[in-house]
Order: C-alpha cells, then sequence, then structure tokens
C-alpha cells in the first residue's frame, strides 16, 4: 500500500491518494477550479498510468468546482477507457457540487456510484 498527500496552497485544493491492491482511491477536498486543476491533472496522470484495475475518485470533500474541474473529470473519465473496461468510479460530492454535474448535463454519463 502507497500513500501520497499533496497539499495545494494556491486555490486551498487537497489530494490524497492511496493504493490499496488492485484499487487506487484519490479523494479531492477543497476548490476544484482553473487555478488547481493541474495538481489532480499531475495525480491522475500517474495514477493512470499505474496498474489498478480501479481508479475511484471521492468528491464529498470537495467545497467548489468550475468548467475547468469539471473538464478534467471528463477527460478523466474518457482517458480511463469508459466503453466496457472503464476503471474510473466516482463518488459522489456534496449537493451543491452534484448539481454542477447536473447542469451541465453529464450526470448521467459519468460512472458515479453510491457510498
Amino acid at each position: 500500500m502507497s500513500r501520497v498527500d499533496l497539499a495545494r496552497a494556491a486555490g486551498q485544493l487537497r489530494v490524497r491518494s492511496e493504493r490499496r491492491g488492485a484499487v487506487h482511491d484519490v479523494a479531492v477536498s477543497g476548490e476544484l477550479d482553473v487555478a488547481t486543476a493541474t495538481s489532480l491533472e499531475s495525480e491522475l496522470t500517474a495514477v493512470e498510468a499505474g496498474d489498478a484495475d480501479r481508479i475511484v475518485i471521492d468528491l464529498a470533500g470537495l467545497e467548489f468546482i468550475d468548467c475547468a474541474g469539471l473538464g478534467l473529470i471528463l477527460h478523466a473519465d474518457a482517458h480511463c477507457g469508459r466503453g466496457g473496461g472503464g476503471r474510473l468510479t466516482l463518488l459522489h460530492g456534496p449537493p451543491h457540487i452534484q448539481r454542477v454535474f447536473d447542469m451541465a448535463a453529464v450526470a448521467d454519463r459519468l460512472p458515479f456510484a453510491a457510498r
């Protein structure tokens, strides 16, 4: 099991990344926006390049997400091979975060799972 904690002061995004067997958990908290998206993007690129069977992104700690954050989640979904062999699972964020996915009309096509 490996664990990496990344704290980014700019925009206050925190990324916790931890490998547990065949699953790699990535939990984000704070603000995922144009100023902080590169922090999560860097971590997801490294995780996607690994051999984890499943990548779980937990959005429960998010306080804010903008179109850059939304785009990053959509890119991660596309990059993890959504069609039959998708490795990505998203765990719901707070209601105000989920509303962003709903308003963008993408919530139904993303791999959200119940907690």
